[in-house]
């Protein structure tokens, strides 16, 4: 059996707005976007949803905040996505505290 392709971020934007039930006017307020007409293009494809964006418009939309912007990362940057869940999944630690910070970006 072969797994679905997950959707595209074009799609799944689609999909969101549809359900939200709201206008793209709506939207475009709730996440400070001055001109509507962006919510069309990125619905349409004919712009990318940027990924600083991408949390904001799915709570706009009611929809899960990390699982799109998870989708937009791997559609729009696959090699940093594939960088991020490599490394991340290798380590055993859930967070990083201050000090763990400073230790990684000062030398020794």
């Amino acid at each position: 059996m072969t797994s679905a392709a997950p959707p595209t971020v074009q799609a799944a934007f689609a999909a969101m707005l549809e359900k939200s039930g709201k206008t793209q006017k709506a939207i475009a307020e709730e996440v400070g976007l001055e001109r509507r007409n962006v919510i069309s293009m990125m619905k349409t494809g004919e712009m990318e949803v940027p990924i600083e964006r991408a949390p904001a418009l799915a709570r706009a939309c009611g929809a899960d905040p990390a699982a799109f912007t998870r989708l937009v990362v791997q559609e729009h940057m696959p090699e940093v996505w594939e960088t991020l869940e490599r490394e991340l999944d290798r380590s055993s630690a859930t967070s990083i505290d201050e000090r763990d910070a400073r230790h990684c970006l000062l030398p020794s």
